[in-house]
């Protein structure tokens, strides 16, 4: 069984020789394994790399791959990109604007993990692989076609944590399709310039996206975070600024409507809208904060299926303050219910909304805590502790005192 094909420099060939023996001081590579090293990088990459089944490309803290022209990397066995923050694993193309192929894992024999790398230019792909990128920077200045994804998975799982994204308005983000019960997670990126930024299609049951920062999006069209055919899905503790269009998006997109989509403690600012659902879909957003949103919720028209699909849309806890236009838009045959929230711009319908200033401490300088004045000060409904496990008595993310 091949381990490799296409060598392609003199110190790769040495490598593929002696794979049994120790390519790193701190590191003993086993006999299945094909080691890339800090100490004989740069690796200029002329060929594809193929990794078989049963076979395991290591790559060690520090290590710089150069790819020309459209080659890529190939995983039917398994990886694993062992940088750090001291030493990134540096992947990047040979002429800096240009696209290499990327990394392609299919139907892999084992989990594969990118950690501590850098990655410019290039896609990550994979097909029925479970995947962990953790503590990553990737970032993209080539012109992406739509469909393009930073990250794209079919089925199988994945976890994204830690890590950095920045692209040029192009393409997209994450891009989940299909995924098992219980295995995608994204939280604690950021994501900078990156259109649908975070996009599960028919993903089911404790999907989360969580703890993360979606700034200045600015493709039409483009979302933080767009879900269409999901369902059970949990969003909690991001933030988005500057979102051209909307901050979250539910929906059907041909993928079928979202439902059980909990949308919880986000802070949106200057988005086109902050939540829309439509598509016969719905949601549930509690202890949210809007602010200079042009519109803070909306139900719309889907473009797919029938015009008259209803939506349903119920907000607690919630603040709307300085919107442009409005705290809400809502279409024919679809429902938006607030109670327990606060507006500055009017009174909105519902049980026990407020209209009033919410006093947030330094808005300008992106403070939406609680000043000790603020009528949002325990007046939410108790009711969310049980139903929604959310710990807050106070209208908005920040709960008063917390940090």
């Amino acid at each position: 069984m091949r381990l490799i094909k296409n060598v392609f420099t003199l110190p790769f060939l040495m490598l593929v020789a002696c794979y049994s023996c120790v390519y790193e001081e701190e590191y003993a590579a086993a006999a299945n394994e094909i080691v890339f090293s800090k100490s004989d990088s740069p690796y200029h990459i002329k060929e594809d790399v193929i990794i078989d089944s049963a076979f395991k490309l290591v790559v060690l803290p520090g290590s710089e791959l150069v790819f020309h022209d459209s080659t890529k990397i190939l995983i039917n066995g398994s990886i694993h990109i062992q940088g750090n923050a001291f030493n990134q694993v540096i992947l990047r193309p040979y002429k800096a604007d240009s696209l290499w192929g990327g990394i392609k894992i299919l139907q892999p024999d084992d989990s594969c993990i990118i950690e501590g790398a850098v990655i410019r230019n290039g896609l990550v792909y994979a097909e029925d692989a479970n995947v962990r990128i953790s503590n990553c920077s990737v970032y993209n200045t080539f012109l992406l076609e739509q469909f393009d994804a930073l990250i794209r998975l079919f089925r199988g799982s994945i976890r994204v944590n830690d890590s950095y994204f920045e692209s040029n308005h192009t393409g997209e983000g994450i891009l989940i399709h299909k995924t098992k019960e219980n295995s995608t997670i994204v939280e604690n990126c950021e994501f900078h310039g990156v259109p649908d930024a975070v996009e599960y299609l028919n993903v089911h049951q404790n999907g989360i996206i969580r703890n993360n920062i979606f700034f200045d999006i600015q493709q039409e069209l483009g979302d933080g975070i767009d879900l269409n055919g999901c369902r059970a899905i949990l969003i909690e503790n991001n933030y988005f600024e500057n979102i051209r269009d909307f901050g979250i998006e539910t929906g059907n997109d041909k993928y079928g409507p979202s439902k059980d989509i909990l949308i919880c403690k986000n802070i949106f600012v200057n988005c086109y809208k902050g939540v829309v659902v439509k598509g016969g879909s719905s949601a549930t957003l509690v202890n949210n904060t809007f602010y200079k949103n042009t519109y803070g919720v909306g139900c719309m028209v889907e473009h797919y299926g029938s015009n008259y699909d209803p939506n349903r849309i119920e907000v607690i806890n919630s603040i709307f303050s300085k919107s442009v236009n409005d705290d809400f838009l809502n279409n024919e045959n679809s429902t938006i219910n607030f109670s327990y929230c606060l507006s500055d711009r009017q009174l909105l319908q519902g049980e026990r909304n407020i209209n009033s200033n919410p006093l947030f401490i330094a808005p300008e300088r992106k403070n939406f805590r609680l000043n000790e004045k603020s009528p949002c000060i325990g007046k939410g409904d108790s009711g969310v502790r049980k139903k929604y496990n959310v710990n807050c008595l106070d209208l908005g993310a920040i709960c008063y005192g917390s940090n």
